[in-house]
């Protein structure tokens, strides 16, 4: 398990049996506020907020192989392309995400968001965004560089997956809510009070449901957790 380490030197890693550390991953004066993993698992990126900079690490040897400029201001969240050979990047601050070539590093551009960028996904040549700040939930195509708005999901939208098909789940992070946007544009809402509406889906929920949306990787669905909370979709 890979820890990052906000306010410390980097990340560390311990074995899941016994708790005991593994490594620590020395990332210079700052820390790292997310990590991700290739699909192959030979390699981890860590992001670092304060430089703007993701670190490439070698997960056998945890090396540093080499460290990215963002080209952005408090850099956080990452996310692949299908094919792993670009890396998009939220920028807290600028107002923006960095599209990164991982063969040479190099930023290939800029892409303008809603304010403080948070969430992303990646789906083929479509690029989504939440913004924390301004609520909104952003479609970019990375063909042509447009961008639309998919859904106002209030304040502090904070994470942004897609169930393979015909629905996005956004966390509210104010509103302890999670938004769901179907296919057709009709939005639907869980919270603590129970189900806002069906879109043609079935939904289980347990407790509050805000916190991170994610694949479970069974069917599709979309998990979204907030401690023991899950918010399943069926």
């Amino acid at each position: 398990m890979w820890v990052s380490l906000l306010g410390g030197p980097g990340v560390e890693v311990f074995d899941t049996t016994d708790g005991e550390r593994i490594a620590r991953v020395d990332l210079g004066d700052h820390g790292a506020v997310e990590v991700i993993f290739t699909a192959d698992g030979d390699t981890a990126y860590a992001s670092q907020m304060e430089s703007g900079s993701v670190f490439e690490i070698d997960t056998a040897t945890y090396e540093v192989r080499r460290r990215i400029s963002t080209g952005g201001t408090w850099s956080k969240i990452m996310a692949l392309s299908d094919d792993e050979r670009r890396m998009f990047v939220s920028n807290w601050v600028s107002n923006d995400v960095s599209e990164i070539e991982l063969d040479d590093g190099d930023v290939v551009r800029t892409i303008p968001t809603a304010a403080t960028p948070r969430g992303l996904y990646v789906d083929d040549d479509m690029l989504y965004v939440a913004g924390f700040g301004s609520g909104a939930l952003q479609r970019i195509d990375l063909d042509d560089e447009g961008d639309g708005e998919v859904a106002d999901v209030g304040m502090f939208g904070g994470e942004v997956g897609v169930d393979g098909e015909d629905l996005c789940a956004v966390s509210d992070a104010e509103r302890g809510e999670v938004l769901f946007e179907a296919a057709e544009r009709t939005a639907v809402a869980f919270d603590e009070d129970g189900f806002g509406g069906t879109a043609g889906e079935a939904f289980e929920a347990h407790g509050a449901c805000a916190g991170e949306a994610v694949q479970d990787g069974a069917g599709g669905a979309c998990v979204v957790a907030d401690g023991e909370a899950v918010l399943k979709v069926i």
